[in-house]
């Protein structure tokens, strides 16, 4: 069950929103991929049920990075994950809390909801999921992904109206109106691979979007173009110390509400609860970076032209 974090006193006593107000600002490149480093590690810790040994290494990079936070994680702290697993495993230690599941969140509303969203939504593609799981070939998943980037849009935007109104997690929400859309209709089933249940079909869907992107383009990569005042919105907008408390939440089993995290990230209120939405501008980039595929590498590859963060 998730503990509500609601005032900033419940959060972790090495947090302060002060070294993240600091930025140095000689390499604004390497503090940005310091950013999707942070990234990188939040995704990678959603794939997995955690054991206590992944919470105590995550624990222990996130107080240390949290001191300075514009140097680079690069990927020691998912490599140490992965080898106490391995070692773990090899002397038959722990191996219950590896098999067990992490608790469900809300279960019976998100997935009404969910399946709501997708019976309105996607039509003749709507899966009930009484059935077999389909499973359809690659090409199939490419070409639905080109054909129906509408449908998805609508899907995610119906998904984060339905989580603020039932105080829903919106990731939650929206994967479970994803499980009922097959990738091909009632009608036109055609061939199968197999997909395992890891990565997580968020992951999946993100390498897919790339591929097409790369492919479509003829070997570039079109990602969404920004400019300089984009840049420098990461750090105006504290959005490594917004993922260090993601990474946080989901290490400890917490969830963090709009106003507490608010309060962490501008504790002298220049933005509330309300601007957290993501259909506000706050609420709008912080979502953008953790789910829009290409726009950390917009932003990184921006940064790489940069000299300064200053007067931009």
């Amino acid at each position: 069950m998730l503990k509500k974090i609601n005032t900033v006193e419940q959060l972790p006593s090495w947090f302060s929103i002060k070294p993240y107000t600091e930025w140095r600002d000689e390499n604004p490149e390497e503090a940005t991929r310091a950013i999707d480093d942070r990234l990188g590690f939040l995704q990678m810790i959603k794939l997995y049920s955690l054991v206590e040994r992944d919470t105590s290494i995550g624990m222990e990079w996130l107080q240390k990075g949290s001191r300075e936070p514009w140097k680079r994680l690069g990927v020691e702290p998912m490599t140490e994950m992965m080898i106490a697993r391995q070692d773990a495993y090899l002397k038959q230690e722990g191996l219950e809390e590896f098999n067990r599941a992490e608790a469900d969140r809300e279960e019976e509303l998100t997935y009404s909801e969910g399946e709501r969203i997708a019976r309105e939504i996607a039509d003749e593609y709507f899966d009930p999921g009484q059935d077999e799981i389909a499973r359809v070939n690659l090409w199939e998943v490419m070409d639905f992904l080109k054909q129906n980037e509408s449908m998805i849009r609508k899907v995610d935007e119906a998904a984060i109206l339905l989580a603020e109104k039932h105080e829903l997690d919106f990731e939650c929400v929206r994967d479970m109106a994803y499980r009922h859309i097959s990738l091909s209709s009632n009608n036109d089933r055609g061939g199968y691979i197999w997909i395992d249940s890891h990565p997580t079909a968020e992951i999946v869907s993100q390498q897919v979007k790339r591929f097409l992107l790369k492919h479509d383009s003829g070997g570039e990569v079109p990602f969404p173009r920004v400019g300089p005042a984009e840049v420098r919105k990461l750090f105006d907008y504290r959005v490594a110390a917004y993922i260090d408390l993601k990474i946080w939440e989901h290490l400890t089993n917490s969830e963090i509400t709009n106003k507490c995290m608010a309060r962490a990230l501008f504790p002298d209120g220049e933005y509330g609860a309300g601007d957290m939405s993501p259909s506000k501008t706050l609420g709008n980039i912080l979502n953008r970076v953790v789910y829009e595929a290409g726009y950390m590498d917009s932003l990184m590859a921006k940064a790489s032209q940069m000299e300064t963060l200053k007067d931009v």
